[in-house]
């Protein structure tokens, strides 16, 4: 048997001397640049923007001193640091190999995690590919966004047996993953790898699967990352001071960006697959964080500041959200092929988790009332914060990154608004703040399609869809309600757990079943649909959806079940 050809790629500076006219990419990722105006031929070959050339007069750094808080990590704002440190020397198997890495590399990195400065966290990742099996995930997921490229058709990234003729590169993607994972076994075997080898393990894994549409293999990467975080923080007596999302208890082990991403996982994965622990477990984990939302600055130092506050705030909500509401989900038969990649959770996506609390909760009615108010406060002093901050540093205003916050920041707060007023008609005294949010959802998506200057299929970040998808269920105004349905729909992509066109399609089938008993256009308060089940046949791309359908009989109200298959 031949042996593989092992080709070496070695990442050293060419001799001579050295360029400082290249395009403002070329530079930023320390490449070099063929210096083609008005844009270089390297970016156009690797289908990204080109930042185009500065003017020939030299510009004037001004220093400023950082600002870091010193219990976590902020992004640095120069992006060329980060790469300084990558390894010299990685080991490739194929030329395929090397193409697939530097796209990962040159790309999709940057289009995964389009909205912030996420240069460390980048770097992270890519230092550590001197690790066999995380290279080889990464040339995988480098192959997968290859054949988006190449067929501009999302429906190839499914391991659909009945597929004819997938694309070479699709193939490369699967053996790439089945090689990181055999390799990952036997460094297992071998001996117990770090924590952090580990948590970096699990997060390509997730990364892998979520571009590949595979969510309950994710789901599942991401809880086993979470369990291995808490059991290892619990060793630390200051834990309470590092809750997960915000800081690592210990940097020189395990960065603060892991935690952190490990946190805006967690709250993903709340949002659609549900979650099996205690009341009692997440009233704890409902509380992690108390005193640093209490010391909140009252001016972020910097956008990723506000990101991380923002996002350990929503976790302690949704914790709380699991506490007291009533975790409902309509059955779904159980005659389905185990051989298949079914999400067997049934959770009710999404709309359980912007249903309206029950009243039939452990907790008091005032009890509720004045843990609501609680976390209100909290969301209104951050954008108290974050409002200051843009004062203070107003050319953040028009950035993809304070798009996603105000964004992120609209839809929780119409939520939790309308939290506990158990009627789902409240939600039509807020029929201006729905308009708001899909013009922000469109406006988000072409400022991120402009930045990205292709298409952007995937991302790890929540952005759109969950705004979208829950003004659709939850707007009982048509035209209002029908246009979030298409801005989901004519924007395929995923972001993290949640896929547009899954989005786009069951919301399709709930607002049809409403309207049925709609009345001079408007959708009376009995007839609208209170929970949603799912279960999930991922990999070939459908879905059966279930719900109770509110209807009137001669004997009164009563319900009926609905069941729908869809495909996306």
């Amino acid at each position: 048997m031949n042996e593989p050809k092992q080709v070496t790629i070695k990442r050293k500076r060419a001799s001579g001397k050295h360029s400082r006219k290249g395009c403002g990419t070329c530079k930023i990722r320390r490449v070099k640049c063929d210096e083609t105006r008005p844009i270089c031929k390297r970016c156009v070959k690797f289908g990204i923007k080109c930042d185009g050339y500065p003017p020939n007069e030299p510009r004037q750094r001004q220093a400023s001193p950082p600002r870091r808080p010193s219990n976590y990590w902020s992004a640095p704002l120069d992006a060329a640091i980060a790469l300084l440190d990558l390894p010299n020397t990685y080991s490739f198997d194929s030329e395929d190999e090397f193409q697939y890495f530097s796209l990962f590399r040159d790309k999709t990195i940057f289009q995964i995690i389009p909205y912030f400065d996420q240069t460390p966290f980048r770097t992270l990742i890519l230092q550590a590919c001197d690790i066999s099996s995380i290279r080889h995930a990464v040339i995988a997921i480098g192959a997968l966004d290859k054949t988006c490229m190449t067929v501009n058709d999302q429906r190839a990234l499914c391991f659909d047996r009945h597929t004819v003729n997938p694309t070479s590169h699709h193939q490369n993607a699967i053996k790439e993953y089945i090689k990181a994972i055999r390799i990952m076994k036997d460094e297992v075997a071998s001996g117990q790898p770090s924590l952090r080898t580990t948590l970096l393990t699990c997060l390509v894994i997730v990364c892998f699967e979520y571009f590949h549409g595979n969510y309950r293999l994710a789901d599942a990467q991401i809880h086993n990352g979470i369990a291995l975080i808490d059991n290892w923080r619990r060793s630390f007596p200051y834990a309470h001071q590092h809750p997960l999302g915000f800081s690592s208890p210990a940097p020189d082990i395990v960065e603060d960006q892991l935690i952190q991403v490990f946190g805006q996982l967690e709250v993903q994965s709340l949002c659609f697959a549900g979650d099996p622990r205690t009341p009692a477990m997440h009233w704890k984990l409902r509380n992690e964080g108390t005193a640093i939302i209490r010391n909140m600055p009252d001016c972020f130092d910097n956008i990723y500041d506000a990101k991380i506050y923002q996002a350990l705030i929503l976790r302690r909500l949704q914790h709380w959200q699991f506490c007291i509401g009533a975790n409902y989900s309509p059955p779904i038969s159980r005659d389905v092929d185990e051989e298949k990649e079914v999400w067997g959770a049934t959770s009710c996506v999404d709309h359980s988790q912007l249903r309206h609390l029950s009243p039939e909760s452990g907790s008091s009615v005032s009890d509720r009332a004045a843990q609501h108010r609680f976390h209100l406060e909290e969301f209104y002093h951050w954008k108290y914060c974050f409002d200051n901050f843009l004062e203070r540093e107003p050319a953040q205003k028009n950035t993809l990154a304070t798009a996603l916050l105000e964004l992120c920041f609209m839809t929780t707060n119409l939520h939790l608004s309308t939290a506990l007023a158990g009627d789902a008609t409240i939600y039509d005294q807020y029929t201006k703040e729905f308009v708001e949010i899909v013009e922000h959802c469109e406006k988000t998506l072409v400022l991120l399609h402009k930045k990205a200057d292709q298409k952007v299929v995937f991302t790890f970040d929540s952005g759109t869809i969950l705004p979208l998808y829950f003004t659709a269920l939850s707007c009982r105004v048509p035209k209002i309600r029908r246009r979030a349905i298409s801005v989901l729909l004519a924007w395929p992509r995923r972001e993290g757990v949640s896929d547009s066109l899954f989005a786009g399609k069951s919301a399709e089938w709930i607002v049809g079943i409403e309207e049925e008993n709609m009345e001079d256009g408007y959708v009376p308060g009995w007839a609208r649909v209170k929970y949603v089940g799912t279960s999930f046949s991922l990999l070939n791309r459908r879905a059966e959806l279930v719900c109770n359908q509110p209807i009137l009989t001669p004997n009164g109200k009563s319900t009926r079940e609905r069941r729908q298959t869809i495909t996306w």
